[in-house]
């Protein structure tokens, strides 16, 4: 059973019988309703004739949608004596609220001409003399029909035949047919006794299926085929045991019969049994009902325009039922189409008025030797939590289904459903497969217990549902499928006692990914429309937990995962607003963020992955909350203790310095420290995290590779164009050296200072610098603060104010940038105020 009822809807034909998956029509009175609905019709193949119901059929997966088939005379055949209708295919779906769905195919490729009018459309129809052909459609999104497979199979000559077409549980079809054969009389007692005149048969189709299955034997008579024909045919599920049942009626010696047989889909029969007591003659049908029991029916033709269709019920004893129907017969339309739904009831096409075509609803009651505790299916006994209860405890893990048969789990594509109903929407809440129920089902005799999640009931007073499609389990016994429960039958309402907000809590800041796709589709968004995707996400979110809109906000701010594999992702900032005492707010902000983690953890389980937004949230992500100050320093104390190492060191080669060298210019120390420490970060920054946000990620590295550049230059131009002799002497002993501290000083210009700093008195720490170099370097240190030292620390700011996540890298950074601005702008004021203490001088206080 499918949880849409417009997907997955695969159609067969047979000669004058529309068959499509059936379903149900809601019950809006006690005995009796009248449904009347006025066509309009704009495409130009159409005729504008009067629309005429020509079939009504219900789906097999709901009880509350029924599928009509109307059309339009285009002309009277005189020749053949029959109408011929309009060159299209018009569905008219009608679900339970009364809402009409329109389905209009009109492919003339497919609707041939020769064969729309004389055989129908989409059709089981006879080949020539001996073959008939079966087509399975399916049913697109955009309300148009597409062929899955098709096939020709043979049979014997046909004399009486009779077939008929319906869905199987296990979202197959069964071809079913019965038919007598012409055989030549013979002499041999003994042949005539292994040779069969009538019979009754099956071809059982899966879904999507290739060829055509081997015809099954039902039952076969011997019965001389001039004494046997058959009138109709009726086959369904089995509503009361399992398997399928077909009722077939006929005349044999010019005596009516009905004939019951139920059978497994591998074929076995496990009863025949005639049905007795019943007068009918050829104009009769028999058709068992949903929640026990059968109804006889009968037509007469009033005139062209009006069929009266009779009813008569019978339990399964073959006994007549009462109540009698108030109305009878119904006076019908011209081919008196009525079809039996899933909630036992019968609805008739009435006499069409105009541009309207109208329905009578008859609501039977229950016929079966026991209740279905208003399941809809006779198969189910009881279950957790119980239909109708109203206090359901709140984050309930667990539920129960105790069926009347032994059962195990089927392993199939069908699957459980719990829906929440919320302002007249249903939300899904948690869906569970069949075909990965082991984790989550235990199956012990006739009882499932199903684990779900604990944000599932979690809404105080909220109003549930549980719909299970069929063959979600299956007999033990007879391995076959069971029926399902429908939408809005199996229902009930959590305890709505929430105990006030009594505790002051802030607010969770935090943030979602999204997936590959869906962050490619928010990147080709303009401005407007990612405020719009924002907005659309807290919204769909806020029904989805649920929880009030206001629970939930965003700055808007995103930016890309530097953090995974193909860093591509985008992470959005999404926070959890504090419940206020007071205020009627139902969950405390922890209880929402648990609620939110859960629901997109589990995606493939929930309404997450329907959403127009929420489609786009990563399952793998989940919703992460900002780190608290010590659970930041526990994710990164490893990379904060090497930091600290590294400024460790330098402190204490400074005190070194100090105690060995007081007179040496020490400070450069503290100059060279800085410069690599805040390079480190700056490099280890710009290459993973300012990545992050691309609008600044490019001006970062401008402001990274333009100092660079500038700083090298200077560097090696002042050592090169040093004229004193002096200098080159030492350059010349110290070359390596020397050339090492002019690389470094692309992180800083002044890291060449460190080469006249005399630091423990090493000559290579003693470079005659003119003071034409250490003018260039004070200069030169001086642009360097607004080339690079600044604009770096406000891009960092910036990336700080937007990031959806601060990270390590981030956070080193700011420290290093602002203690690089900080030093050198105090240093320089410094210098300028006491020039005798300046490492851009060659006065030193200790000459």
């Amino acid at each position: 059973m499918k949880t849409l009822p417009y997907n997955g809807i695969f159609i067969f034909i047979a000669s004058f019988l529309f068959a499509i998956f059936p379903t149900g029509l809601t019950a809006n009175a006690i005995n009796y309703a009248e449904f009347t609905y006025n066509e309009t019709f704009s495409q130009s193949n159409l005729t504008g004739q009067q629309p005429k119901i020509l079939a009504i059929r219900h789906y097999q997966d709901s009880a509350d949608t029924a599928v009509i088939r109307i059309s339009r005379v285009n002309y009277y055949d005189n020749v053949n004596k029959h109408f011929c209708y309009e060159q299209s295919l018009l569905l008219r779906v009608i679900q339970g609220n009364g809402t009409v769905i329109k389905i209009n195919v009109s492919n003339i490729e497919e609707i041939q001409d020769i064969n729309y009018c004389n055989n129908g459309f989409l059709r089981l129809s006879a080949v020539g003399t001996n073959d008939f052909e079966w087509r399975q459609y399916a049913y697109n999104d955009n309300v148009s029909l597409r062929i899955l497979q098709d096939d020709t199979t043979h049979a014997e000559t046909f004399t009486s035949f009779k077939i008929t077409v319906f869905a199987t549980l296990s979202d197959g079809y069964a071809i079913v047919y019965v038919n007598t054969t012409d055989r030549s009389t013979t002499s041999n007692t003994l042949s005539d006794q292994f040779t069969a005149n009538a019979g009754l048969y099956a071809i059982i189709l899966g879904y999507n299926q290739t060829n055509t299955s081997q015809s099954i034997i039902l039952h076969e008579m011997h019965t001389p085929n001039n004494d046997i024909s058959f009138n109709a045919i009726y086959c369904s599920i089995d509503y009361i045991y399992v398997g399928h049942t077909c009722i077939l009626a006929g005349m044999s010696m010019n005596a009516s019969f009905f004939l019951k047989v139920r059978f497994l889909s591998a074929g076995s029969v496990l009863k025949l049994d005639p049905i007795l007591n019943m007068t009918s003659d050829s104009a009769v049908n028999i058709m068992t009902l949903p929640l026990g029991g059968y109804a006889l029916t009968s037509k007469s033709r009033i005139n062209d325009q009006v069929v009266n269709v009779s009813f008569v019920l019978y339990d399964e004893n073959n006994q007549k039922l009462k109540p009698e129907f108030q109305i009878q017969p119904i006076n019908s339309n011209f081919v008196g189409a009525f079809d039996i739904l899933r909630n036992n009831t019968i609805v008739v096409a009435l006499n069409e008025i105009s541009s309207s075509w109208r329905l009578l609803s008859i609501y039977l009651p229950k016929f079966a030797s026991y209740g279905d505790g208003d399941y809809g299916n006779l198969h189910v006994n009881t279950t957790y939590p119980q239909r109708g209860i109203n206090n359901l405890a709140l984050n309930t893990k667990e539920i129960n289904i105790t069926f009347n048969d032994h059962i195990s789990l089927s392993y199939s594509n069908a699957a459980l459903k719990i829906y929440q109903k919320i302002n007249q929407t249903d939300i899904l809440r948690q869906s569970i497969d069949s075909s990965t129920c082991s984790k989550k089902c235990t199956v012990s005799g006739y009882t499932i217990i199903l684990d779900v999640f604990k944000c599932t009931f979690n809404d105080p007073g909220g109003q549930y549902y549980i719909q299970m499609d069929n063959d979600f389990v299956k007999s033990s016994e007879y391995n076959e499928p069971i029926p399902g429960i429908y939408s809005n039958k199996w229902t009930f309402q959590t305890e709505n006692t929430t105990p006030p907000i009594s505790m002051v809590e802030g607010d969770i800041l935090g943030r979602v990914r999204l997936t590959t796709n869906g962050s490619q589709y928010f990147n080709e968004l303009d401005r407007s429309k990612k405020h719009d995707f924002f907005t659309n996400l807290i919204k769909e979110l806020a029904l989805t937990i649920p929880t009030e809109e206001k629970r939930l906000k965003s700055n808007e701010y995103f930016q890309f995962d530097t953090s995974s594999s193909s860093k591509s992702n985008i992470l959005i900032s999404l926070s959890i607003v504090a419940a206020k005492i007071g205020s009627g707010d139902k969950k405390y902000a922890t209880e929402i963020k648990n609620d939110l983690d859960q629901l997109i953890t589990n995606k493939i389980y929930t309404n997450i992955s329907t959403g127009v937004t929420t489609q786009y949230l990563d399952e793998n992500y989940g919703f992460e909350p900002s780190a608290s100050v010590a659970e930041f320093f526990e994710k990164h104390k490893i990379k904060i203790s090497i930091w600290s190492v590294t400024v460790f060191i330098f402190l204490a080669a400074f005190l070194v310095a100090k105690w060995k060298s007081p007179k040496s210019e020490n400070f450069a120390i503290f100059q060279l420290g800085i410069a690599m420490i805040h390079f480190g970060t700056l490099i280890a920054f710009n290459f993973t995290e300012a990545k992050g946000i691309q609008s600044l990620f490019i001006p970062s590295i401008i402001f990274l590779v333009v100092p660079v550049g500038f700083n090298l230059i200077l560097a090696f131009y002042i050592l090169f164009m040093e004229k004193d002799k002096k200098f080159d002497k030492w350059f010349a002993k110290h070359g390596r050296i020397v050339i090492s501290f002019a690389l470094l000083a692309s992180s800083s210009i002044d890291v060449l200072l460190v080469l006249k700093s005399n630091l423990m008195n090493f000559e290579f720490f003693d470079a005659p610098f003119s003071d034409r170099s250490l003018e260039l370097i004070f200069w030169g240190s001086y642009v360097n603060i607004f080339l690079a030292d600044i604009p770096q620390l406000i891009i960092q700011i910036f990336y700080a104010q937007y990031s959806v996540t601060i990270e390590i890298q981030l956070v080193l950074s700011l420290i290093a940038s602002s203690l690089s601005v900080l030093s050198n702008f105090l240093s320089k004021l410094f210098f300028i105020r006491y020039k005798a203490n300046s490492p851009y001088s060659n006065v030193h206080p200790y000459d």
